[in-house]
């Protein structure tokens, strides 16, 4: 019997894969030697790695071996300790799961199953029911999965990439970009790519991509190479500015502890009033994203400074009480 004898079966074809995808001569009959079973057990294994767990091994006649279509990846066994870490998993899972309406589906699902299928349903201490958590996202953009999966494809192995672009309100514009990083943001994706005709790094909205062709042409390392906490000038926005921008925003008593129960900005500081309001200070990412936050609220908030703050929520509902207004 051979030194991988006494593994199980799981394990046993995660060692059939790491042999094939090393490139060696792997014939049933040495599989089976190197694994210390029979051929029978070897072609078992492969039918259902074929059929169960989705991987793409043929059988390649002129060679006389089993071949990979595409590389195999494994994830090693963690080991939870402690209600907290199970509980962690879970909801890591309700995350992932929730992804359902994205060109991820079908990843997500698999991986999620993967995370969870050796957890046992009851300890001596507690339950461990997936359903018991569930997380809900942002309304979801809708990406094309052939769009998706090009230029991922193509940020992943440092390729340029050839699109079409459609901006609000312009034509579709044929545009060679660099692929440097990607960026889920409130329910969007985004590409945060060098492009070679503004000369420049740009953030590309991945549903407004009407389509996408790998070039092949490399990307260097050095030009591949993005931080993505250098680049964003805030954390919490998805397009680059000249900011930040300091604001101030009184928060009326009735919302106050709503206010106070969330970290809206990174650096939010919250001073408490005696009439029971709060105000907030905090740096945005530009006028913009703080008009729309202050706007949110409603009569609930009040933007206090810098003026062009002030200005443009003016501005804002100004045009909202326009578009609203009842005709006579």
């Amino acid at each position: 019997m051979g030194k991988y004898a006494e593994i199980k079966p799981e394990d046993r074809m995660v060692r059939i894969s790491d042999l094939i995808q090393q490139g060696r001569a792997c014939t049933v009959e040495r599989l089976a030697r190197e694994l210390g079973v029979n051929n029978k057990t070897i072609q078992r294994d492969v039918k259902k790695m074929r059929l169960k767990e989705g991987i793409k091994i043929k059988w390649d006649a002129g060679e006389g071996c089993y071949k990979l279509l595409e590389p195999v990846h494994k994830l090693s066994r963690v080991i939870l300790k402690g209600e907290d870490a199970v509980t962690s998993l879970l909801i890591a899972c309700s995350v992932l799961r929730d992804f359902r309406y994205t060109p991820l589906s079908s990843e997500m699902e698999e991986l999620t199953k993967a995370l969870t299928s050796n957890l046992p349903s009851k300890t001596a201490h507690y339950e461990l029911i997936p359903q018991k958590y569930s997380f809900v996202h942002s309304q979801m953009a809708s990406v094309n999965p052939k769009i998706w999966k090009i230029v991922v494809h193509t940020l992943n192995v440092n390729h340029e990439l050839k699109i079409t672009y459609k901006k609000p309100n312009d034509e579709p514009e044929a545009r060679i970009i660099q692929p440097l990083h990607l960026r889920g943001y409130k329910g969007g994706w985004y590409i945060v790519a060098y492009c070679k005709m503004r000369g420049k790094q740009r953030t590309f909205s991945m549903s407004r991509i009407l389509d996408a062709e790998d070039t092949g042409d490399e990307i260097s390392a050095e030009a591949a190479t993005f931080d993505p906490d250098q680049y964003f000038t805030c954390k919490s926005e998805i397009f680059r500015t000249e900011g930040p921008e300091t604001c101030a925003v009184r928060f009326s008593p009735e919302v106050a502890v709503r206010v106070c129960e969330v970290t809206w900005f990174e650096n939010q500081q919250i001073k408490a009033n005696k009439d029971g309001s709060v105000t907030m200070t905090f740096d945005a990412a530009d006028i913009t994203s703080a008009t729309r936050f202050v706007i949110e609220w409603g009569g609930e908030a009040k933007a206090l400074r810098p003026r062009a703050l002030v200005r443009n929520v003016r501005e804002s509902i100004s045009a909202l009480a326009k578009a609203h207004r009842m005709a006579t």
